[in-house]
């Protein structure tokens, strides 16, 4: 019985300590291992109880990830038409992974060079820290491959403008030029707009954070969440294209 007790005490510590100040359960974890290896005697008792005691925090640690994921989802989802956010509701958590940081970079020169049919992109503003000269090689490749690419962007300040600063304007001239050269395949579209998405061949769509076409240097948090489910990447797709098409720049 003394060792179902002592199993539950234990549960019940790493329970409360993560709940209060996740960052210490690790700590009382290694107080627990510490404590058994210098009062259990025991062989098996000491697997079975260093079992509970690292298993527990396991468990936590994916319990707590998962419904970070599940916050930070709906979060991105409240302002979004009804139908988008039952599907990303019920998509399951196995078809979700979360980006960080400079993993976006990574992310979005993934989406532009292995994008075999579509690709839609909004950003709440284009600047040459992105769309450079790389950038915009990789992108024609995509566009000579026959990708349908749509890029929605323009921010507006409190009196409805969209600022564009010295970073941008190169930027979106050398994306209008493009699109002169791929009309009807590349379209731009500037609109009162601040989503992040990211979406490739109708596979998965990514909301968060991020500037897409203008973040290079991450000196801020940013965080986005990879939803790889068809039926809510094309029903936002569609969403998407229909904006960026009813607001789509005169080259």
């Amino acid at each position: 019985m003394s060792v179902i007790f002592y199993q539950l005490v234990i549960i019940g510590s790493l329970l409360v300590v993560h709940f209060i100040k996740r960052e210490f359960t690790v700590w009382l974890c290694l107080f627990w291992t510490l404590w058994t290896l210098a009062m259990v005697h025991h062989t098996p008792l000491v697997v079975i109880q260093l079992g509970v005691v690292w298993g527990g925090w396991f468990l936590l640690e994916k319990f707590t990830s998962q419904y970070n994921k599940i916050n930070e989802l709906e979060s991105y989802l409240i302002d979004r038409p009804e139908q988008v956010q039952l599907l990303a509701q019920a998509v399951p958590e196995s078809q979700k992974t979360v980006l960080q940081g400079a993993g976006h970079k990574k992310f979005l020169h993934e989406a532009v060079t292995e994008a075999q049919i579509s690709l839609v992109i909004l950003s709440g503003w284009i600047t040459h820290y992105v769309v450079n000269k790389n950038f915009l090689k990789e992108l024609e490749a995509s566009l000579k491959r026959g990708v349908s690419v749509y890029i929605g962007y323009g921010w507006q300040n409190s009196k409805g403008k969209h600022e564009r600063f010295d970073a941008s304007k190169g930027a979106i001239a050398a994306l209008t030029a493009l699109m002169q050269r791929y009309s009807g395949q590349l379209v731009i579209g500037e609109f009162a707009n601040h989503e992040k998405i990211l979406i490739r061949d109708g596979a998965y769509v990514v909301y968060g954070s991020n500037n897409w076409l203008s973040n290079s240097k991450f000196k801020n948090s940013e965080r986005s969440i990879v939803v790889y489910d068809g039926e809510l990447a094309l029903c936002e797709q569609s969403r998407i294209i229909d904006l960026v098409e009813s607001n789509k720049i005169i080259a």
